[in-house]
């Protein structure tokens, strides 16, 4: 399309010169081209056919500039946007490969330590416990995240904190209320308990923050 149009205009110039070889011009014209801002002279004669080729050039000239350009701009937000799909691929991916891998460690480790050789080792301690009911309520907040409506949105919202909240607290009591924890520090039950009650952390202070700016933007 670009080769096109500049083949047109190489064209309109090599016809304008050959006009200009060809037929008398007027050299007073020519030295002073039309100023379009003054009025124009109605017994002096103008070379509208000169007139309308250099308009027709300039206009050329601008649509090749703008078409060499636009490919350019949108090769480089294609690749932006294709860029950013593929980042938050990864990340959903790495998200839902991350949820997969702790539900499975989570049933090696119930399965590695029984309740009652966990009670053996730590009496006070009720990490197996813990570690079974947030595999359990893993799956539950799944199901109440894709039945909830936007109707009743808040109150499945203070739930979902309410849960976290208080698996939180039991988590750190485990980790750093049980004098005795350190017997099962060796387990994968241990890392577990350690792993599970930093997510809940870290995912409590999210919904909290979240739920303090959507009750202050109503």
């Amino acid at each position: 399309m670009i080769t096109e149009l500049k083949l047109i205009s190489n064209m309109l110039l090599s016809n304008d010169n050959t006009y200009s070889l060809n037929k008398p011009t007027d050299i007073e014209s020519v030295n002073n081209p039309i100023d379009m801002n003054k009025p124009i002279d109605m017994n002096k004669p103008i070379d509208i056919e000169s007139l309308i080729k250099t308009t027709d050039i300039e206009s050329l000239n601008k649509t090749i500039e703008n078409i060499s350009n636009e490919p350019k701009q949108n090769i480089l937000f294609n690749i932006c946007v294709h860029f950013s799909f593929f980042v938050l691929f990864l990340l959903i991916l790495g998200f839902l490969g991350c949820a997969i891998a702790n539900i499975v460690f989570e049933i090696i480790s119930l399965c590695q330590l029984s309740y009652s050789e966990q009670k053996d080792k730590c009496q006070a301690s009720n990490a197996w416990v813990y570690i079974l009911v947030n595999l359990i309520l893993s799956f539950s907040v799944a199901s109440l995240l894709n039945k909830e409506k936007k109707d009743n949105f808040l109150i499945l919202y203070t739930i979902q904190i309410s849960i976290f909240l208080g698996m939180t607290i039991w988590g750190i009591y485990e980790f750093f209320g049980v004098h005795c924890i350190d017997n099962i520090k060796s387990t994968l039950l241990y890392t577990m308990l350690e792993v599970e009650m930093i997510i809940h952390i870290i995912c409590t202070t999210i919904f909290l923050l979240y739920f303090i700016i959507l009750c202050n933007s109503k």
